[in-house]
């Protein structure tokens, strides 16, 4: 099975579960303080990533990988942006535009079932291109990102957040952990994670001016306890869509995330960037 139908179906059905375990928000949180919940911390790292694209009222902004729809719904209400959240989730994309219609965001906020890597948009349609969490799901991120260019007007914005290795992984370090790596893949989908160069690599190869680029890998980690103890505190309202078997693999794939990075093996990265304007 190909990397993004697999990543489909498991997508469409891992959804109504992911609310009980992360919130509205399917990402990391990024965490301020020691005070802080895990919804105010992926609110954070939906600001943070805003802080380095500063949307306006003027800007329509195409969301890839867009989950049910909330950083779209928070960026509409932030700045009063337009944005179109594309996924290849059909039942992500259902909810998120029930949801516009409940929040009445639905003449500013749309969602459309779509593959990031063959966008169904024109050349230069929107001013700012939001990338957030699903680039490692992707079969190809030079695509992805080639696509993300391709529909940015001239000088528009790009910004992206992942999860990210901080060096590549041996040969000998990917036989060591190949049990983790596929309860990893059960968890949160087929994936592939490179190091942030690689990302400002291919942001370089795509006539992308990389502005910022940086580790925030100390700053998320917590969210893996937070997943942890909503699995434990929500189990009655998570068991019918969430079988022992899968609660296992996720609490073990919580706690291999945790042994990569106290490795400093793995991390989080963002980058961010301005398309930029050749004349031949």
């Amino acid at each position: 099975m190909e990397k993004s139908t697999a990543n489909k179906n498991f997508y469409n059905s891992i959804n109504d579960a992911w609310l009980f375990i992360m919130g509205g928000n399917f990402h990391w949180g990024y965490f301020l303080s020691e005070s802080d919940s895990l919804d105010m911390a992926t609110n954070n790292l939906i600001n943070a990533m805003s802080n380095l694209v500063k949307p306006t009222v003027k800007d329509k902004i195409i969301d890839i990988g867009c989950g049910i729809g909330h950083p779209a719904f928070h960026l509409h209400a932030l700045f009063g942006s337009e944005v179109f959240g594309v996924s290849i989730s059909e039942n992500g994309i259902n909810e998120a535009n029930i949801l516009a219609e409940e929040k009445g965001f639905q003449d500013k906020t749309s969602f459309f079932v779509m593959d990031a890597m063959n966008l169904n948009f024109p050349d230069n349609a929107f001013d700012i291109a939001w990338i957030m969490e699903s680039s490692h799901l992707m079969p190809s991120k030079t695509i992805l990102v080639n696509e993300a260019v391709r529909v940015l007007k001239p000088q528009g914005r790009i910004v992206l957040c992942d999860l990210m290795l901080q060096r590549p992984l041996k040969a000998r370090e990917i036989l060591k952990y190949q049990e983790d790596l596929k309860k990893m893949e059960k968890s949160f989908g087929q994936a592939k994670l490179d190091t942030l160069q690689v990302y400002q690599n291919i942001f370089a190869e795509n006539n992308i001016q990389v502005n910022e680029s940086f580790y925030i890998s100390e700053s998320v980690i917590k969210t893996l306890d937070c997943w942890k103890n909503n699995i434990e505190n929500n189990w009655d309202k998570l068991s019918p869509y969430f079988s022992i078997n899968q609660k296992t693999d996720f609490l073990e794939t919580c706690d291999f995330l945790k042994y990569l990075y106290e490795s400093e093996i793995w991390g989080y990265g963002i980058i961010s960037g301005t398309k930029i304007l050749y004349y031949e």
